[in-house]
């Protein structure tokens, strides 16, 4: 399945308008995850403000604050690999997303963009390790060494790992293997 924006975005956007300062927010920018302030005008989009241009200038109108750093919005439908791509053309963490009909729909940002993907890897090793549990009660596979192993191996290739290591994490129960359970095991 591929990402696009759509998939992507951040549930830190707060709506204000040009007027707006951003001294009115302080109270909501003492939360753990940086605010994104969307400027709209009558339901058009103007521009995005980051938290930190807003910490800088707590007294400036966003209006003001949104032209500092203009942005191209991207579409709905677009790609995850090409939002990266605009991000560093752009030379911003943060982009705003609009319908076909040009409605402001959000944004999406690099914390936004990895909050998907580690969730979908966390989905994704939850429903190898059920595969494991399934394929240990069938009695398919005589050493759980060589099902974790396997896990292991699928996990790195998702995750694109090419060296290093890799930690899989139980919620429920710890899961170790060590390297004389894996003595004499073949794998493919």
């Amino acid at each position: 399945m591929t990402l696009r924006a759509q998939d992507l975005l951040a549930v830190n956007v707060v709506h204000v308008t040009g007027e707006a300062r951003p001294i009115d927010y302080y109270a909501a920018t003492l939360g753990p995850t940086p605010l994104i302030f969307a400027v709209l005008e009558e339901e058009t989009f103007v521009g995005l403000v980051d938290a930190q241009t807003a910490s800088h200038f707590p007294g400036r109108i966003f209006l003001d604050l949104c032209h500092q750093v203009p942005c191209k919005p991207i579409a709905e439908t677009t790609p995850l690999d090409e939002i990266l791509r605009e991000m560093d053309r752009q030379q911003q963490d943060v982009l705003a997303v609009v319908e076909a009909s040009g409605r402001f729909l959000g944004a999406v940002s690099r914390s936004s963009i990895g909050d998907v993907l580690l969730t979908q890897s966390r989905e994704q090793l939850r429903a190898m390790f059920h595969l494991v549990e399934v394929v240990m009660d069938l009695g398919i596979v005589s050493t759980q060494a060589v099902v974790l192993q396997k896990v292991v191996e699928l996990g790195t290739r998702l995750i694109g790992a090419r060296y290093g290591a890799l930690g899989v994490l139980d919620d429920e129960r710890p899961v170790a293997v060590h390297d004389d359970e894996l003595a004499g095991a073949t794998f493919d």
